[in-house]
């Protein structure tokens, strides 16, 4: 364990003479100059029943999978993890030590975890770094409680870890990444909107308005309504969410299945990539559906009963069928139901753990994506969540030069690379923001980029070269990860999601 920061770090020096504006087209596809991977085409072919032209990769990776959990940050959810940098206590704004407290995954209480305070609700990110001295904690607000302080309801916590050992499990058998910081600084609408683009609209748009919090009312295409509150990215930490410069949940922009399409030859009816999802209104989390070309792309496939890049999976019988058959694209999103995805504030909502550990059992045990074309399965929490986190978090000049960044970084949140690759047992102790998914995606597919927060000067990581993987060694054999005791029936068509229209 390690002292907290305690103030935040300005990284400049070499990385100021990448800063550039950047542009919101498709770069052109470049090959990555890493020494140890392995550029192999598979040219013209039918591959699983499926045109891909000219897609070509980095390593020895042939699909990346990547799962996005809710809300959690290091030290909330991997408190007791061997090697990893946590701290059981945190400061308040006298300097005094607050010992964490032991909760449930299902806390009654869900931290406000907006970029500024909202109205009356108070709380968030800016009120828990208090600029960035770390220490506004006490002075959180919650969801069910907006006048600290509140009975029994803290931000300064940490998981059991009886309730999440699938978690420890799995990080210790494979790769634990402790210094993922949240690209952004806000809740669910615009974090997804970062895993998928690097951005939430400030990159691709004059002026530089970045979505900075969730909508309030239709959180998608083609919602023409200018709800998403906004900061600019050219303006100084922590910004001004002005009524005046409110968006619409529906904005046009490229994203990594654009690079994948784009590297493949071309796009749909060949399907390279495919988002899972438990049903396509998931409140703030189905970030293609705010994507207004991505949003046409799902009309013209057919909508929900389509078959092709937008799959509403459940209870993960589609994605099941998928792996059993062959049929995996080289990309995957996969989105959990409420109830499972570790969100607080959910009443029984223990059962995160087992969905991951499914789709790592589904995979590790399928020789197809083990071994014969290898998967990477790159697990993370879209947002910290309002949960404690001992790092303040850094900044570094955005793609835009502004060295004091309104939106970036927000809190640690934890990632597990499980591959036959990872580097088994290790805490990848490197820092780097969440747009390091993008980073890698793009090094293992021989994207190009997308040029803004994909870019490794911001990104800190393509989690290729020693970090996440160790592609010299013998591939790890995958052993089944039990399931938690009453876990739902995933991979069952009949297991629905009754919560998808959460607002969390």
């Amino acid at each position: 364990m390690q002292p907290a920061v305690g103030a935040r770090q300005i990284l400049i020096g070499t990385l100021a003479v990448f800063v550039a504006a950047c542009s919101s087209s498709i770069q052109q596809r470049a090959i990555p100059s890493d020494a140890n991977t392995r550029n192999v085409s598979i040219g013209t072919k039918q591959h699983h029943g499926v045109k891909r032209n000219a897609l070509s990769y980095g390593t020895v990776l042939r699909h990346v999978v990547v799962v996005i959990m809710e809300n959690r940050t290091v030290d909330n959810l991997f408190q007791n993890l061997q090697g990893a940098d946590t701290q059981s206590w945190g400061l308040d704004p006298s300097g005094n030590h607050v010992k964490l407290k032991a909760v449930d995954l299902d806390t009654a209480w869900d931290p406000v975890h907006s970029h500024l305070p909202q109205g009356t609700a108070g709380g968030g990110f800016a009120v828990e770094v208090d600029n960035f001295k770390n220490d506004g904690w006490v002075n959180e607000t919650f969801n069910n409680c907006n006048s600290p302080p509140c009975a029994g309801e803290t931000a300064l916590a940490y998981v059991k870890q009886a309730e999440v050992q699938n978690y420890y499990d799995l990080a210790n058998n494979f790769t634990f990444s402790s210094e993922v910081y949240q690209t952004n600084e806000g809740p669910s609408y615009d974090a997804h909107q970062y895993l998928i683009a690097g951005q939430a609209n400030g990159y691709s748009a004059y002026p530089h308005l970045d979505a900075a919090e969730n909508p309030q009312g239709v959180a998608q295409c083609p919602s023409k309504s200018e709800d998403v509150a906004t900061v600019d990215l050219t303006a100084p930490w922590p910004g001004v969410e002005k009524p005046a410069n409110q968006i619409a949940p529906c904005q046009e922009y490229s994203t990594i299945f654009d690079l994948v399409d784009t590297a493949a030859g071309g796009g749909y009816p060949n399907i390279n990539w495919k988002s899972y999802v438990p049903a396509t209104n998931v409140v703030f989390w189905n970030g293609p559906m705010s994507v207004k070309h991505l949003y046409n792309l799902y009309v013209q496939e057919g909508g929900d009963s389509g078959t092709g890049n937008f799959i509403v999976d459940p209870g993960l019988s589609k994605f099941t069928a998928d792996v059993s058959s062959g049929n995996l694209p080289p990309l995957s999103y996969v989105i959990p139901c409420p109830m499972w995805a570790d969100h607080a504030g959910i009443t029984g909502a223990l059962y995160g753990p087992s969905f991951v550990s499914y789709i790592a059992n589904t995979i590790g045990l399928n020789k197809q994506y083990w071994t014969t074309e290898p998967t990477a399965i790159i697990v993370t929490w879209d947002d910290w969540g309002g949960w404690f986190d001992h790092n303040t978090p850094y900044q570094n000049p955005n793609p835009l030069g502004n060295t004091a960044d309104p939106n970036n970084y927000g809190y640690r949140t934890p990632m597990i690379v499980i591959s036959p690759y990872s580097r088994a047992g290790v805490v990848d102790s490197k820092q780097k923001t969440q747009s390091a998914i993008l980073t890698f995606i793009e090094s293992a597919f021989n994207l190009g980029t997308l040029g803004n927060t994909d870019l490794i000067q911001y990104s800190g990581d393509n989690l290729i070269d020693g970090t996440a993987f160790n592609f010299n060694q013998s591939a790890l054999k995958y052993t089944k990860e039990p399931l938690q005791p009453n876990a739902p029936n995933f991979g069952s068509s009949k297991l629905q999601c009754t919560n998808a229209n959460f607002a969390g």
